[in-house]
């Protein structure tokens, strides 16, 4: 598939309040049933202003996207509804290696929201000052295997459940790495919490 390299994509936003569908969503860019590599790319104050699952901030996969994201940038992007960085829902894979998540919030999933069917793969990545207003400052994760390894959490923060990571059900295989200053107010996980039938 196609290859973004050395771009910057800084100001884009995605208003679901004047679309029709769960298309209308990725402030900065949307992936729809393709999967493209991006590599060394910059993705900075965009927005989704969303409703339902709509959201991505930065960027939206839907319908069996299979996008790979390789030393980027997430900074300062916002979604109203899940994923302030980055969405991926409708079996669309998320896979994000040595790459800066910084100051990206949301509703759900301050960088990073995935589907119960979307599986996640982070290698090499520091998410910083990351924000959700309900569940994973960093990252709310669904129902698949998802893989986080050689990462480092660093001041995240949400209101309710894993200040870090969220993990409603499957399974979260995660090494090397490291947690520091993640917080949230109400119903624990100040660095992970796992519910449901997570294992």
């Amino acid at each position: 598939d196609a290859l973004l390299e050395g771009v910057t994509i800084t100001h884009g936003a995605a208003n679901a309040s004047t679309g029709t569908s769960d298309t209308m969503s990725g402030g900065g860019m949307i992936n729809v049933s393709c999967s493209p590599t991006i590599a060394s790319c910059i993705f900075e104050e965009n927005e989704a202003v969303a409703t339902s699952l709509n959201g991505g901030g930065a960027m939206s996969n839907l319908y069996s996207s299979s996008p790979r994201s390789v030393d980027c940038i997430f900074r300062n992007n916002t979604a109203s509804g899940p994923g302030g960085a980055i969405l991926g829902h409708q079996t669309s894979a998320i896979d994000v290696s040595g790459t800066l998540f910084e100051g990206n919030s949301a509703d759900n999933g301050g960088a990073i929201w995935s589907g119960v069917d979307s599986p996640v793969t982070i290698d090499g990545c520091v998410f910083r000052g990351n924000h959700a207003g309900m569940d994973g400052g960093a990252m709310s994760l669904g129902n698949m295997t998802s893989t986080v390894g050689n990462s480092v959490f660093t001041g995240n923060g949400c209101e309710h459940m894993g200040g870090a990571i969220k993990l409603s059900a499957g399974t979260l295989q995660m090494t090397s790495c490291s947690f520091h200053g993640n917080s949230t107010e109400w119903f624990g996980g100040g660095a992970v919490h796992l519910s449901g039938t997570a294992g």
